[in-house]
């Protein structure tokens, strides 16, 4: 009777640990498990902000103060720029201290979190169209599907796609993102400030670009609507 009930104990232990393991394995195999989303929305640990204090809590961003949209964005892309900002290649104010305070691990959990969120398209996040921002939105159009022919600059379409949407992990997704971001984006490689090193051929296209051609382009990606927001759930 005893070995009995001694056996019985053993399995059920064996069992528990058994789930804790397989429970263990899916938190850490999982992008949605608390590592990233923790690190998103609360912090990793003290001294080390949320991401979502600047980014937001759906990865939006804040579209009007230039702040990128992250949600739907790739996860080798969003881990590539977090490896850039921490080892100098890209630089920026606020995300190079924070990148440098995060781990391998941790900006490979929080890239696949905002990887795995649905695409939010938020209220005011771009001015409403009026005459003049029309017009840059045609021309920005065609700078971007077509390029420009007398300096033999590519179409922006070339390597981010028809609608902005990117090309795998090759390019990111632009469409919808902030123009005041894309505006500033284009004037760094314009102005070869660091950037990511195998980025040069967007700063060839940015050379050719006047101002007024980068607030077109910039007006005309944040004009479209972006990845489908049925993709996954916002958790």
């Amino acid at each position: 009777m005893k070995n009995q009930l001694k056996i019985r104990l053993l399995t059920l232990i064996g069992a528990g640990l058994l789930s804790l393991s397989l429970s263990l394995h899916s938190a850490l195999a999982n992008p949605d498990s608390p590592g990233g989303k923790k690190i998103a929305l609360i912090g990793a640990e003290p001294g080390i902000p949320s991401c979502s204090a600047c980014h937001g809590a759906t990865g939006a961003g804040q579209l009007s103060a230039g702040i990128p949209r992250l949600a739907g964005l790739t996860a080798p892309y969003i881990l590539a720029q977090l490896e850039h900002f921490r080892h100098g290649t890209r630089e920026n104010a606020l995300m190079t201290p924070f990148a440098k305070k995060l781990n391998t691990t941790q900006m490979q959990a929080v890239a696949e979190y905002y990887a795995s969120l649905p695409v939010p398209r938020p209220s005011g996040a771009n001015p409403p169209v009026d005459q003049q921002l029309r017009k840059q939105i045609t021309m920005g159009s065609s700078l971007a599907e077509n390029g420009l022919s007398q300096s033999a600059m590519p179409a922006c379409a070339a390597c981010h796609g028809e609608a902005g949407l990117g090309v795998g992990t090759f390019s990111p997704d632009i469409a919808g993102q902030s123009a005041a971001y894309i505006a500033d984006q284009l004037h760094e490689w314009k102005a070869n400030d660091r950037r990511d090193p195998l980025g040069a051929f967007m700063r060839a296209e940015a050379l050719h670009l006047s101002p007024s051609d980068i607030k077109a382009v910039a007006a005309y990606f944040a004009s479209l609507p972006g990845a489908s927001t049925a993709k996954g759930a916002t958790k």
